[in-house]
Order: structure tokens, then C-alpha cells, then sequence
């Protein structure tokens, strides 16, 4: 691993460890935790790329990422969550790949986003 992806290891870190503890903890249980962990991976790569670090090989880069609060983005890819879970279900969909969110999902941004207000209708049954 070079230097600066190495650098964008222990920064990639830092802001995951300020962001969780800014998390409610009270709160937190309601969500899956490895959707919220993919969604936060999502935003802070954009983050660290955007102040032009070197991503290391294979990190989650969905290039609209910052377009969403980190729970807009959690409700869009609700429906997907089984294929953000374990490395070999992400194959389906290429996350690597720094494209748009509707361009991943080869769907267009407005049906992802009729799928929030499903989740959102369902969330409210329960």
C-alpha cells in the first residue's frame, strides 16, 4: 500500500470515529448496522476524494454520495441492503466504481426514489 493510500486509511479512520460518536446511540439500533457503516464508508471516501486523496483499491465510491444527508442515502438503498452486507453479494452492483447511485443501480434517480416512500409506508405499518 503507497503512502497516500495509506493516508487515506488513518483519514478515512478519523472521520469515522467522529461521525459515529456524533451518531444518537439511542437511536442507533433501529438501523442495520452494515447499511449505515456502507453509507457512512460512501460519504467519507466522496469526502476524502474531493480533498484529493488516493483511495486504496477497491473502496466504495458512489460519486453522489454527498447529494444526501447519510439517512436519505440509507432509505434509497434500503431495498438493496442485501447486496451492500457481504463482499461476495456486492458483486451484483459495482460500488467501486465512483458513478452515480442511479447509474449503479442502472435505475432512474426517480424510482429510487419511490422506493423511499414504500420503505417509509412500511416503516410506518409496523
Amino acid at each position: 500500500m503507497s503512502t497516500e493510500e495509506q493516508a487515506f486509511v488513518i483519514a478515512h479512520e478519523i472521520l469515522h470515529y467522529y461521525i459515529d460518536i456524533n451518531i444518537p446511540k439511542s437511536k442507533s439500533f433501529y438501523y442495520d448496522y452494515y447499511l449505515i457503516n456502507f453509507v457512512l464508508d460512501a460519504q467519507i471516501n466522496q469526502i476524502l476524494v474531493r480533498f484529493r486523496f488516493t483511495p486504496t483499491k477497491g473502496v466504495f465510491l458512489i460519486n453522489d454520495a454527498l447529494d444526501f444527508k447519510a439517512l436519505e442515502l440509507y432509505d434509497l438503498l434500503y431495498p438493496y441492503r442485501q447486496y451492500t452486507r457481504a463482499y461476495n453479494n456486492r458483486e451484483k452492483y459495482d460500488w467501486t466504481s465512483n458513478k452515480s447511485l442511479s447509474e449503479i443501480l442502472n435505475i432512474p434517480i426517480k424510482k429510487i426514489i419511490t422506493q423511499v416512500f414504500l420503505v417509509y409506508s412500511i416503516r410506518l405499518q409496523q
